[in-house]
């Protein structure tokens, strides 16, 4: 069974297949509880190009004809399995990882 933040990851790219566009949201914890309620996974989907955002950033930005990816971005282990449940979904080969040992964000 996928883990929940996967599962939404999902749903934001089903809905934005269907809608053009699709938002979760969520509060962002911090030391004293739960924040305010903001963006947590994004996706746009114009049949030309789907982009996927987390708390905000884009972290993937695809080719939609031709499947290639255009721009990735990450900086952590959320960040690296959102991109990799993207690919999985759409098809394409990567494998995504994150070294914070090295502050690394690598698609290979």
């Amino acid at each position: 069974m996928a883990s929940l933040p996967i599962m939404s990851v999902q749903n934001v790219i089903i809905k934005a297949e269907e809608k053009g566009v699709a938002i979760k949201n969520n509060r962002m914890r911090d030391r004293w509880g739960a924040g305010e309620l903001r963006e947590q996974y994004a996706s746009t989907n114009d049949g030309k190009t789907f982009t996927l955002r987390h708390w905000g950033t884009e972290i993937l930005k695809l080719n939609l004809r031709t499947l290639k990816i255009l721009d990735y971005y990450g900086e952590g282990n959320s960040d690296r399995d959102a991109v990799q449940t993207a690919l999985d979904y759409f098809g394409i080969k990567g494998d995504v990882h994150y070294y914070p040992s090295r502050d690394e964000f690598i698609i290979k």
